[in-house]
């Protein structure tokens, strides 16, 4: 301790007591988020298991209940079903209703099907409209189980319009799985029932069909949302099903989930939730469904607990600083006690030193902006304690050659600026050691490699040392270090050490270096359109995914009397009052004034670009009067 901090500390207790209070407030802050963090680590991984039970569940009590257990005691021992199904009876026979009507009953069930090898309806036991004579072989759950395969299909019903969770099975010409498949039978049961199973988690929780569809949820308002962006094929694709009802026939405009489930951590509101998925596997053509867990953060820490948390952390540190303070005034005198602590310091600075080698070498390679920079930081602070003479490091090139082989490029050096500027993967001893990954050393280097020069002349080196840069299993360069010392390889750990680091920086440099010529390639392509737009005589504009225009011609800015590429951009739909409507028609288009103008619309497509995530753009042809 110097004599000015003894001074400080003996003599300015009042300056010291606020730099102690800052401190213990400062601790105290990271304490109480250091809990928030460990307390929102440990509900995550139990939502991660509770979607997990709750998803093998919900698997087992459809794929493996009461429903699929009828459907399939039908499907194998019921004589007058099997009759029906093969046409023997007529449609709705009464004796084979009969038979139905208490398993729907026991089940709660909305319906009993049963389905001839055409996928014709051929009875129907329910109380509400009768579906026989419809055929709905274009419906999964037929196929699956004309195929054998016993399945689970949530669907709206294209007759009622409701949700139905169609539990399905074949019906066998004989008592065995193994006889041949003459029918189908299928159990609709109430879409609600799943709402209610959600609703019984805990948390808000959602039902996602592979098509990205909310078919469930504890939440009514995202039933039928689209996760994701609703591209115009996809949205074509999903209507094709006749799945999900009026939110996706022709012309419909389905909600969007107003949040992206790719992201660990979801908004809802003003509050953040944990996101757990577990996948349902009901045998359905498209694929697996998924159970969707949305835990709220915000309960699982109050604010009232970290403040608490927070203060007692702060003010038992600061306590504790109080009676430090206080202990070495007192004790100021007493040299044995003050020998005692500088031997207990000397063993804390001992131990600390790798820690603060590491804090070091990042502190200085941070400030590096490039790769020349990053590589002589790292070489200058190796160099203060190292016996090396000469070293290079080699990066992967992000290309590749005109010969399509990748290679590595000089980064920098150190000692010698004789180093070749590309070396391929597996030419010499550098290019070996990339594709080999795993560190070489000589101790007689090959005769003709590096000599170490100095003013005084030159020597061949003593020891060679090769050591590949990866990052993540990733290859990022080749390290090369040459020495005149003997025991140069001694050091080894230390550089191997250190190395993490340098692999961390060097990758934060090659992305940024990848980032710039990417932006830069984006101003190139979006300076070029603007200037093919420019030259076209009608309203051009270019919106991106969620229909906000980012990119106009001058003709727009004229015809549409407003400045259409102002910052925030300005939505398409305020252009268009009645849609966007097919691309032939004849269409109204406002201007900012108010007053309206026929055009019609039509498509172009529009290079790829981060703001044109829509991929399209729109042209208002003028109408002939």
């Amino acid at each position: 301790m110097t004599l000015a901090l003894r001074h400080w500390l003996l003599h300015k207790p009042r300056q010291a007591m606020l730099c102690a209070l800052l401190l213990a407030l400062g601790i105290g802050f990271f304490t109480a988020h250091l809990y928030q963090s460990l307390v929102e680590q440990d509900f995550q991984t139990l939502l991660d298991g509770q979607a997990q039970r709750e998803a093998a569940r919900l698997e087992m009590e459809t794929m493996r209940g009461q429903a699929m257990g009828v459907a399939s005691l039908f499907g194998l021992n019921e004589p007058l079903l099997k009759e029906l199904a093969l046409g023997k009876r007529d449609s709705n026979n009464p004796e084979g209703l009969a038979r139905m009507k208490p398993a729907r009953i026991m089940l709660g069930a909305d319906g009993i099907y049963v389905m001839d090898d055409r996928g014709k309806i051929v009875a129907h036991e329910t109380d509400h409209d009768l579906s026989v004579g419809k055929n709905i072989k274009f419906r999964p759950y037929w196929q699956q189980a004309m195929a054998g395969k016993e399945n689970v299909y949530p669907a709206v019903g294209s007759k009622s319009g409701e949700r139905g969770i169609y539990v399905a099975d074949a019906i066998r010409a004989g008592t065995s799985r193994n006889d041949p498949v003459i029918g189908t039978v299928v159990i609709k049961l109430l879409g609600e029932q799943l709402d209610q199973r959600l609703t019984s988690f805990g948390v808000k929780a959602l039902l996602l069909a592979p098509q990205g569809v909310v078919f469930a949820s504890t939440e009514p308002e995202w039933l039928f949302a689209i996760h994701g962006t609703p591209t115009p094929e996809r949205i074509e694709a999903i209507t094709r099903l006749n799945q999900f009802g009026k939110a996706y026939e022709s012309g419909g405009t389905p909600q969007i989930l107003p949040f992206d489930l790719q992201e660990s951590e979801i908004h809802i509101g003003n509050r953040r939730h944990a996101r757990s998925m577990a996948q349902v596997h009901w045998n359905d053509p498209a694929g697996s469904w998924s159970l969707v867990l949305l835990g709220d953060l915000q309960h699982t820490t109050p604010i009232s607990v970290m403040v608490t948390i927070g203060l007692s952390a702060g003010m038992g540190l600061f306590f504790l600083q109080l009676v430090a303070l206080r202990a070495y005034r007192e004790g100021y005198a007493r040299r044995d006690a003050v020998a005692k602590t500088q031997e207990a310091a000397e063993k804390l600075v001992a131990e600390a030193r790798i820690k603060s080698r590491h804090a070091e070498f990042g502190a200085c390679m941070q400030q590096a902006r490039n790769l020349s920079g990053l590589t002589q930081a790292w070489f200058k602070q190796l160099s203060d304690f190292l016996p090396m003479h000469q070293a290079a490091l080699y990066v992967l090139d992000s290309g590749e050659l005109s010969d399509g082989t990748e290679s590595l490029i000089l980064a920098g050096f150190y000692g010698d600026d004789r180093a070749p500027g590309r070396i391929g993967l597996g030419e010499g001893l550098i290019g070996q050691c990339a594709v080999d990954r795993q560190p070489l050393s000589f101790e007689l280097p090959p005769q003709g490699y590096w000599r170490i020069g100095s003013g005084l002349g030159e020597a061949p080196p003593r020891r060679l040392f090769f050591l590949p840069v990866m990052r993540s299993e990733r290859l990022l360069g080749v390290l090369e270090f040459a020495s005149l010392d003997p025991d140069f390889l001694d050091h080894r750990p230390v550089i191997e050490e250190m190395l993490p680091l340098l692999a961390a920086n060097l990758e934060i440099v090659l992305i940024a270096k990848r980032t710039e010529e990417t932006l830069a390639e984006a101003h190139r392509v979006e300076g070029w359109l603007l200037g093919v737009l420019d030259g076209i005589p009608f309203p051009v504009v270019v919106p991106d995914a969620q229909g906000w225009i980012q990119l106009a011609n001058q003709a727009a800015v004229a015809t549409f009397g407003e400045d259409l590429r102002q910052p925030g951009g300005v939505p398409l739909a305020r252009l268009l009052p009645q849609g966007l409507g097919n691309p032939a028609d004849v269409t109204w288009a406002a201007r900012r004034d108010g007053s309206t103008f026929q055009t019609r619309l039509a498509a172009f497509q529009v290079p790829p670009h981060p703001r044109f995530a829509s991929g399209a753009g729109v042209i208002f042809s003028p109408v002939a009067s």
